[in-house]
């Protein structure tokens, strides 16, 4: 009896409010309430723990813990004695490796190392454990790459790991981080293509303005780039629509084939966090614009020399370049020649179909669902 006159007492709340709304509306929000009510109390109630429940499990398997305050990435982060960071081609890699080197006062014999089995055993072998450095940086090409560097830390054992920073005084126990500095890939597309135009202008030396045939693979079109100095080059806007097409150096070298269905099924899919006493291996998705506060992060307590030196390098502002792209069969009175930015724009539409369309077989809405995430966590750090 007391349940039913707090739900009668509902009825009245709800029916105040259906006065101030529209009036067609109303009417069908009450039916639909008196219809509910209608139905036995205990129906009615086990309907709705049944359906709180269902949601519950649903939340439960898509949402990844999101730490809300800067102090919670700063202990998370600190707590690792060993930390991988990883990130796609164009996602604040060059900064964040730089930054790694000077820190850890260690040169890599390829920035990329992760992804090359040799080199990598090369670069983890360059010493005994002990002296491995808290944390190692590197481009990822493949979700295979992620997968292998999970294993290898969630592989190692507590007694190799118990003194890599044993210099810093402090142990943080058995806990491993893999760190992937996530770009959204609409917003990455734009400079990968850039950087892969770059490549055949960055040897470029001489002062004098010269043209250069290139061919591509597939096609084996002969197209032509005008270099008019180390900055400053022209190319077919025919080239540039066939280099994305090839997916050509860092093109293809992002989201869709980094965090692919393997990649979903073997890490994204399960509860990856740490043990309750603080061991296991974790892994954490970080917007790649965070990239400064992840190095003052470390800089606290591996390189406090480093902690007011910024990093944020970025090699298409560092070269100053400017690039232009030549047009065919435009109308009278427009412009043959534009500059890159303005080019991009003009394909805005057709490149964000192009990377939904290579998205296809790569779990593309199950990233997109981690990505909101992501973004809608305010200091853009979850774990997964």
């Amino acid at each position: 009896m007391v349940r039913f006159s707090r739900a009668k007492s509902s009825m009245y709340l709800l029916l105040s409010f259906f006065r101030r709304i529209d009036k067609r509306d109303s009417a069908i929000l009450i039916t639909i309430c008196i219809f509910l009510l209608g139905s036995s109390g205990s129906l009615f109630r086990g309907s709705i723990q049944k359906s709180t429940t269902i949601t519950l499990k649903r939340n439960q398997n898509h949402k990844h813990k999101c730490l809300q305050t800067k102090n919670e990435i700063h202990d998370f982060i600190l707590s690792a004695n060993q930390i991988f960071i990883t990130m796609p081609a164009k996602a604040a890699g060059t900064s964040m490796n730089k930054f790694t080197q000077q820190c850890t006062k260690r040169t890599y014999t390829r920035e990329d190392f992760f992804n090359d089995d040799g080199f990598f055993r090369q670069e983890v072998g360059k010493s005994n454990q002990e002296e491995l450095p808290k944390f190692m940086t590197s481009h990822v090409f493949y979700g295979g790459t992620l997968i292998k560097l999970f294993q290898f830390l969630s592989s190692t054992s507590r007694a190799e790991k118990n003194s890599i920073n044993k210099s810093s005084g402090t142990d943080y126990g058995d806990s491993k981080l893999l760190i992937y500095l996530h770009r959204n890939e609409y917003d990455r597309f734009p400079s990968a293509v850039k950087q892969a135009a770059s490549v055949f202008i960055k040897n470029s030396s001489t002062k004098k303005s010269y043209k250069r045939s290139i061919r591509l693979r597939k096609s084996g079109i002969e197209h032509t780039i005008t270099v008019h100095n180390p900055f400053h080059a022209t190319f077919e806007e025919g080239f540039l629509l066939e280099l994305i097409q090839e997916k050509y150096f860092e093109i293809g070298m992002g989201t869709n084939e980094i965090l692919n269905c393997e990649v979903h099924n073997t890490l994204l899919s399960r509860d990856r966090r740490p043990n309750s006493d603080g061991t296991g291996t974790s892994l954490a998705l970080m917007d790649y614009k965070q990239v400064e506060e992840l190095q003052k992060i470390l800089a606290e307590q591996e390189c406090p020399d480093l902690l007011e030196k910024p990093f944020r390098l970025n090699i298409d502002k560092e070269k100053n370049q400017l690039l232009t792209v030549s047009l065919k069969n435009v109308k009278e009175g427009e412009p043959n020649e534009i500059t890159f930015d303005e080019w991009i724009n003009s394909k805005k539409d057709y490149f964000e179909s192009l990377v939904r369309e290579w998205g296809n077989g790569h779990c593309q809405d199950r990233t997109k669902l981690i990505e909101d995430e992501l973004f809608q966590c305010p200091n853009k750090f979850i774990i997964v």
